[in-house]
Order: structure tokens, then C-alpha cells, then sequence
């Protein structure tokens, strides 16, 4: 017989829930194609969600943020192909369970920050806005990630390791360095910023 490895399960905190979904969220609609132009995807602008609300009446904003956070994991999965890590949308299938564990928590969030997510995040300024006053990270953390160096499009945000992300706390901190390093980026020129595994 076989021995199966089983994954860690993770169980969130809400507050961790909202930190990282939060920064999940704006930097997703910071990239769409009306803001920073980082992915193809229009979910979150005023067209896309005229046409979502076609075919989700109910719940067009949600369904577009889904679209905008797959259009952003796409543009990451294949700006870090071969590098063994994970980023801000994809911190492997545990986390990502968690993170979808309790449906009220997401809807009662994008009910809080559907508001601030439907303006265009157009301009660094408004970015950097949109992380400390909504998704609260700190400026201190900005002003940390803004004096980091990033090479071929990409940069390994220091002080974090694989053991990491199964530890709530620290999971909460990485997804906010994560965040806060896309300011190294400009319209129209992404910097991914990841957790470099197996170290």
C-alpha cells in the first residue's frame, strides 16, 4: 500500500481573510486594462461590468473580480514559469481554500470595498492609496517594498520562506509585502513580485 501526503490545512482568521483578499482585490483591479494595463481583463471597468450585469445580474461585481484575480493569476503563472514560489494570487491549494472557506466573509467584503474597487486604479498614487487606506497595510511596509530591486520583470520579496505560508500570521504579512512591492511596477510594466520557495 501506498502513503498518500496529504496537505496541510490552513484555517484563516478573518482579519487575515481580509488582508490578503483585500490586497488580492486592488492590485487585481489596478492591473486591468483601464488602470495599469498589467493583464487583459476589463471585468471591473465600467463596459465589463455593464456586460456581466447581463449575465449575472445578481452579482456582477463579484463575478468580475473573479475574473480580474484568474486574468492576474494568468499573467503571473507565466511571468514566473519555471521559478519554484508563489504570489499574491496563488499561495498554493490549501491557502486558497481557506481563503474561499466562508462565503459570507468574501461576499461581506466585496460588499465593504466594492465602493473603492470600482474606481480606476490608474496611477501609482491611487494604488498606493487604495493599500494603506483600504487593505491597510502600512506605510512603513511601503516604504520598505519601494526600496527593494527587482530584475527581469520579477522580484523575490526578501525575509519570507516556504514554511510561511502555513503559519496565519505571517501569511497576512507576506500578502501585504506582496502588495506593497507592485508599486515597483509603472503603467503598462508589471514587476511580480513572489515568495522564492525551497530555501
Amino acid at each position: 500500500m501506498q502513503a498518500m501526503a496529504i496537505a496541510p490545512q490552513i484555517l484563516l482568521s478573518a482579519a487575515s481573510v481580509r488582508c490578503i483578499l483585500l490586497a488580492r482585490w486592488g492590485i487585481a483591479r489596478a492591473g486591468e486594462t483601464d488602470g495599469m494595463a498589467w493583464w487583459h481583463s476589463d471585468a471591473l471597468s465600467e463596459a465589463g461590468q455593464f456586460a456581466l450585469g447581463k449575465i449575472t445580474p445578481r452579482a456582477p461585481g463579484r463575478a468580475g473580480i473573479r475574473a480580474a484575480v484568474e486574468a492576474a493569476k494568468l499573467r503571473h503563472a507565466g511571468m514566473l514559469a519555471g521559478l519554484p514560489g508563489c504570489h499574491l494570487f496563488d499561495f498554493g491549494s490549501a491557502t486558497e481554500l481557506a481563503l474561499e472557506a466562508d462565503p459570507r466573509l468574501v461576499r461581506q467584503l466585496w460588499a465593504e470595498s466594492e465602493g473603492a474597487l470600482r474606481a480606476r486604479l490608474s496611477e501609482m498614487a491611487k494604488l498606493r492609496g487604495f493599500l494603506i487606506d483600504v487593505a491597510g497595510i502600512g506605510e512603513d511596509r511601503v516604504r520598505k517594498a519601494l526600496r527593494l530591486k527587482a530584475a527581469e520583470g520579477r522580484i523575490a520579496v526578501p525575509d519570507h520562506s516556504e514554511a510561511d505560508l502555513f503559519d496565519e500570521k505571517t501569511l497576512a504579512d507576506i500578502s501585504a509585502d506582496l502588495a506593497a512591492a507592485y508599486l515597483l511596477s509603472g503603467p503598462g510594466c508589471l514587476v511580480v513580485p513572489y515568495v522564492h520557495q525551497g530555501r
